[in-house]
């Protein structure tokens, strides 16, 4: 600004004196050189903290009036005068100025925090620090499931009925799928929109919004995605993809047209997995839910799982029908006991449900009660004809397998997963069908602690790519905390405890120490996610959550 101000006055002295005068050259050459001392003080100062891009118009001004002290005075040096103004008038950032009472404020905030002062005036010279404002808890309650029954099957078959699918659910979630299905063929008009449902979304659940029952999934091609999406996506063609990238776009377009123009509303994403995704409720408007219970669902583009957990369960379900009950109440305890949520270093609801298939494969003592996949049509189809196992035979109906009960098979479940599986010898492999050692191209996942201990993750084959682990999204932490809870529910059924108490949702140990209350209050904050405190061991790794049935 001091150089700019000096070339203007020498422009002033030329235009007012067309005679060059002695006078006149003196007094110009005083005004520019004693500004050009001024401003390469002002560089000098400002060098240590300017980018080279902030100091450009400074350094340009200053090569400007270089050659206006050093040129004769005649038009050439006025030229460079009017040229030097011109430069800074376009070099000037366009932002505009910051008011003074911010940049006090931002230099208070960047201060070192003051040393505590001594003296009979300490006192009022101090200031009053307020306390930071407490964290405002969320107050929705989680309806604890009141059993009628008193034994445990009969408990069993009330929490089934209670988390069963119902016409009003059906109705809610028909709803909710349309609504969204109509709103990404405005973006995508080749998509093919498809939902899935695990379980009543009325039915409370303490982690419902963290693992929601409800995925729907987007499939569309890859050509036409990077035809739509050409102003996010300049650089891609047919021939150079990014798979991830394209999904990642597509759903960020995909939420803005959701959450700004029809008031769904943003929870959480999950683009660290292999399957992005990311977490929404559904607005009120919808007549689905109520502002206290929105209904949470998944939404992601050309993933896999949530296809893949349904026809697994559709296919055995015709062949064992209680497959789909037993998942069913596996993933509800896991998800209340806070070992279902993926993102926190657990298995994901896709695992839980090969686990409790190859559990039925090969954990079942009285026989086993499922053929391996590859005998199915999905199987076959998918994982070619040549490797169907076809000396598999079915339990003769009316035999003692056959006629097992859901809580005999749940108790024997909770059994195989806490004595008779050794994740560091064996994988769950429902392709095969078998216990064996894992295969090559099953990598292993190896989890560590703060501490540089480590352990082997559960071995989990997905058996539609079978060199994808399902364990590797498990953290050290969420390796201990399912073998805790394995070990809990081992000991509370072998004690005969009910079910309310197996089932009840999960609080973290310090929570009595963070935050005082009742248990009620404690489900109020899991079933709620609130950020907080109280928080697990960091995970290593974040995958997408999937669904089970097909809707």
């Amino acid at each position: 600004k001091v150089l700019t101000q000096a070339i203007f006055i020498s422009a002033l002295l030329w235009i007012g004196h067309p005679i060059h005068t002695g006078a006149t050259n003196l007094l110009f050459r005083y005004y520019t050189v004693s500004s050009m001392a001024r401003m390469v003080s002002v560089m000098h100062d400002l060098g240590s903290r300017l980018s080279f891009d902030s100091a450009l118009p400074l350094v340009l001004l200053f090569v400007v009036g270089v050659f206006v002290a050093l040129l004769p005075p005649d038009n050439v040096q006025l030229a460079l005068a009017v040229v030097g103004a011109i430069l800074y008038v376009m070099l000037r950032p366009s932002s505009p100025r910051r008011p003074a009472s911010m940049a006090r404020e931002k230099k208070a905030k960047a201060a070192p925090p003051a040393q505590p002062q001594t003296g009979r005036r300490a006192a009022e010279r101090q200031e009053v620090v307020q306390p930071p404002a407490e964290r405002v808890r969320p107050s929705v309650p989680i309806k604890n499931f009141n059993f009628s029954a008193q034994d445990f099957d009969g408990q069993l078959t009330e929490l089934l009925e209670g988390i069963s699918s119902t016409p009003e659910n059906e109705r809610m979630v028909n709803a909710l799928i349309s609504n969204v299905r109509k709103a990404i063929h405005e973006i995508f008009p080749e998509a093919e929109v498809m939902g899935f449902c695990s379980a009543n979304v009325a039915s409370a659940s303490a982690f419902g919004v963290a693992v929601p029952e409800v995925d729907i999934v987007a499939t569309c091609g890859t050509k036409e995605l990077i035809r739509m999406l050409r102003d996010r996506l300049p650089k891609y063609n047919a021939t150079n993809v990014d798979q991830r990238k394209i999904q990642k776009s597509a759903i960020r377009v995909a939420t803005d047209k959701l959450v700004s123009e029809l008031g769904y509303k943003f929870r959480r994403s999950g683009f660290k997995g292999p399957e992005p995704k990311v977490t929404l409720l559904a607005p009120v408007s919808l007549g689905l839910g109520s502002e206290s219970r929105a209904i949470p669902f998944d939404f992601s583009v050309n993933t896999t799982s949530a296809l893949c957990n349904a026809a697994i369960i559709s296919e055995y379900e015709a062949i064992y029908p209680q497959v789909k009950s037993l998942t069913a109440l596996v993933k509800r305890w896991a998800k209340d006991r806070g070992v279902c949520h993926s993102a926190k270093g657990h298995l994901p609801p896709y695992a839980w449900t090969i686990l409790v298939v190859y559990f039925l494969q090969v954990g079942v003592k009285e026989g086993s009660l499922l053929p391996p996949l590859t005998t199915l049509r999905c199987g076959a189809k998918l994982l070619g004809a040549a490797t169907v196992v076809k000396d598999w035979k079915a339990p003769v109906e009316g035999s003692e397998a056959a006629s097992l009960g859901l809580g005999h098979l749940f108790k024997a479940f909770i059994a195989f997963y806490v004595k008779g599986m050794n994740w560091r010898t064996e994988a769950a492999s429902i392709r095969l069908g078998r216990r064996a050692a894992p295969e090559l191209t099953l990598g292993l996942h190896i989890v560590e602690n703060d501490d540089g201990c480590t352990d082997i993750a559960p071995s989990i084959e997905d058996p539609f790519e079978p060199s994808r682990n399902l364990g590797a999204c498990m953290s050290y932490m969420g390796k201990l905390r399912l073998q805790e809870e394995l070990e809990r529910a081992n000991s509370l059924l072998s004690t005969g405890a009910n079910l309310a108490e197996l089932i009840e949702p999960w609080v973290p140990k310090d929570s009595n120490q963070n935050h005082e209350g009742s248990d009620d209050e404690s489900r109020r904050w899991l079933a709620n996610e609130a950020p907080g405190p109280i928080r697990e061991q960091p995970r290593k790794r974040r995958v997408g959550a999937s669904g089970d049935l097909a809707w």
